[in-house]
């Protein structure tokens, strides 16, 4: 019988020679800690933006997201395609179909076109907001964590008002 990881660990292959770890990260710790085999299976990408895009389509196919990161990962993808467009040599070869982009993604993750609008936008404020980034990586709802946030700022004014009065 075998006695390591079932799923195998995909590696990008650069046109350098490098190999990276695209999925399989807690397995490769585990295999690696405990001794056990694993296997690789190998994907040929073109470049940076198309392993970011590969991994970011792989994590939007597990059951396990919470819908924030769902959002941001649809968002992030967006926003990566939305870039390439226009330019032949960052798009991907098989692609065919002259959909918009977010028609195109939309159609691929089960939602509307509006909704990975939108996701872009949610990707965008998270970025920028690192207090958002690190709800999203915990699990806790952004929305709760937005209105701790304002809930902050009103009350930094309020006390800002209180030392005026006072002084």
């Amino acid at each position: 019988a075998y006695g390591g990881a079932r799923d195998p660990l995909t590696v990008w292959l650069t046109e350098t020679g490098d190999c990276i770890l695209l999925d399989g990260h807690n397995r490769h710790e585990i295999c690696t800690r405990l001794g056990l085999d694993y296997h690789t299976e190998v994907v040929r990408l073109p470049d940076r933006d198309a392993a970011a895009d590969w991994i970011d389509s792989n994590q939007l196919g597990r059951r396990n997201l919470t819908a924030d990161a769902f959002t941001l990962l649809l968002g992030r993808r967006y926003a990566r395609a939305k870039k390439a467009v226009g330019r032949p040599e960052k798009r991907d070869q098989n692609d065919h179909i002259p959909a918009r982009t977010a028609d195109r993604l939309a159609a691929q993750h089960g939602v509307g076109p509006a909704t990975v609008r939108r996701a872009e936008k949610f990707f965008q404020e998270v970025e920028r907001t690192p207090e958002l980034k690190a709800a999203v990586a915990e699990g806790r709802p952004v929305v709760q964590v937005k209105r701790e946030l304002k809930e902050l700022a009103r009350e930094a004014r309020r006390e800002e008002n209180r030392q005026k009065i006072a002084s």
